[in-house]
């Protein structure tokens, strides 16, 4: 976890509702249980891991009903998906009203500047970073 996030979890945790956290994304670095007070952390992840709870992918979510979702806690996985606009979508579908939403993405310096100015995903043509981040023979056709 970066330093940001855990001084940002650490003076926030307060803000979080209901018992659970989900952790979507979290399954090699999970948010830790102490950060978080009395919550219960449910780490989503798209492939099973020991720390993982749920196997599933963040573009669907097929798994999570609707509306039944207190919190999403998303750290630096969102930038490995492919559509990342789908993964906010199901944040969304499957949140209670008035949940919410902890989300970082790191920062990286591809995607600033002039490159956001048509603010189009798949126009970007630099999107090339390394393989576990979303690059440009990864993106479909139809995006």
């Amino acid at each position: 976890m970066r330093q940001e996030t855990l001084k940002i979890i650490k003076n926030f945790h307060h803000l979080f509702k209901g018992e659970y956290i989900y952790d979507i994304g979290g399954g090699y670095d999970p948010l830790n249980k102490d950060l978080v007070g009395n919550k219960k952390i449910k780490v989503v992840d798209y492939i099973k891991m020991e720390k993982v709870d749920l196997v599933d992918d963040m573009m669907e979510l097929k798994n999570i009903k609707d509306n039944s979702v207190d919190n999403i806690y998303c750290a630096d996985a969102l930038e490995h998906v492919i559509q990342p606009w789908r993964a906010i979508d199901q944040f969304y579908r499957v949140l209670k009203p008035g949940g919410i939403v902890f989300l970082t993405v790191p920062f990286v310096w591809h995607f600033h500047g002039h490159e956001l100015e048509n603010n189009n995903w798949k126009d970007r043509k630099s999107t090339r970073l390394n393989s576990s981040h979303v690059s440009e023979s990864r993106m479909p056709s139809s995006a």
